[in-house]
């Protein structure tokens, strides 16, 4: 995630570039993010360059009755990577792989324990690729109490596109509990997130490629920052980002005037050339949308890049 800007332009691929202000100045009619934005069919896009994000929640350990006695700390936690997704629970000390039975499909999962099905089932938040999944015991981490091992659960993702699917939770079920932490988070305001809060972005284009640039506040100063505040998603036909929890009141939200491949969108954080009030260096998001050509107008320009904003 080093420094640099994207400018205006895309991967090169062809076409003239169009390079403007925040936006075109044509009139764009507003609806409100709230009654119009379909997150629940949007695709949540993974930055690039992260490593890794972790969740935990205090739900039920995968088979009732075979977690350890109660010793402080999560029970069930998950991390996730561009590649897959690993959950981790505690179970009782000696059970043996011979007592697991791991049903991986493209579109759900189903983990019997001891012949007894498992939370760890169900509607899964993206397609895996089911040969790549995997169930493991493990012993206790290091400088931990042998009272117990770990459940181990490995989801290899399998979606499709440049760039990476963001799950947000392994299961749909865990979607709502997901969601809700983030609502209940204590997040920054969103216009204290820009750095311009009036006119918080620039665009440019070329014949297969829409970028974004969004300058950032001193509040996103670190990639740990933009994992923990900021979501980027996008269909079809439009695209949002917006503070963790606060889908309804984006940063930058609305239906674009083509079509978008969705797989082949991506953002990221970089150094931006606008200095902070007291001169400080800051952050912007760099949004990368590749457009369906087949699509698009003339030439594979778009006019602007939202037919309708939310807000």
């Amino acid at each position: 995630d080093g420094g640099g800007s994207a400018g205006g332009g895309g991967n090169g691929g062809g076409g003239g570039e169009a390079r403007g202000g925040a936006r075109s100045g044509k009139a764009v009619r507003s609806l409100p993010a709230r009654d119009h934005w379909e997150g629940e069919r949007a695709r949540y896009v993974w930055r690039t360059g992260c490593g890794q994000l972790r969740c935990e929640t205090e739900s039920p350990p995968p088979v009732e009755g075979h977690g350890a006695e109660s010793g402080g700390g999560p029970l069930f936690w998950w991390r996730e990577t561009a590649a897959e997704v690993v959950l981790t629970a505690r179970t009782r000390r000696g059970i043996d792989l011979s007592s697991l039975r791991l049903d991986a499909r493209e579109a759900s999962l189903d983990l019997e324990v001891d012949g007894i099905p498992s939370p760890w089932s169900g509607a899964l938040c993206g397609r895996a690729l089911p040969a790549g999944c995997s169930a493991a015991v493990l012993p206790p981490a290091q400088g931990c109490e042998a009272d117990h091992s770990l459940l181990q659960l490995t989801v290899a993702k399998a979606d499709e596109g440049p760039s990476a699917r963001y799950w947000r939770a392994p299961f749909r079920d865990l979607l709502p509990l997901v969601e809700a932490r983030e609502r209940l988070a204590e997040h920054a305001p969103r216009g204290s997130l820009l750095h311009t809060p009036d006119s918080g972005w620039q665009s440019g284009q070329t014949s297969d490629v829409f970028e974004v640039l969004m300058p950032l506040s001193a509040d996103v100063s670190t990639v740990e920052d933009a994992d923990r505040l900021l979501r980027v998603a996008v269909t079809a036909r439009s695209v949002s980002v917006h503070v963790a929890g606060q889908p309804d009141a984006p940063l930058l939200a609305g239906e674009t005037h083509g079509k978008l491949l969705v797989g082949g969108c991506s953002w990221r954080l970089a150094r931006s050339k606008v200095r902070g009030w007291r001169g400080e260096p800051l952050q912007q998001l760099e949004l990368h949308l590749a457009k369906d050509t087949a699509s698009a107008g003339p030439g594979g320009h778009w006019p602007d890049l939202f037919s309708t904003e939310y807000s």
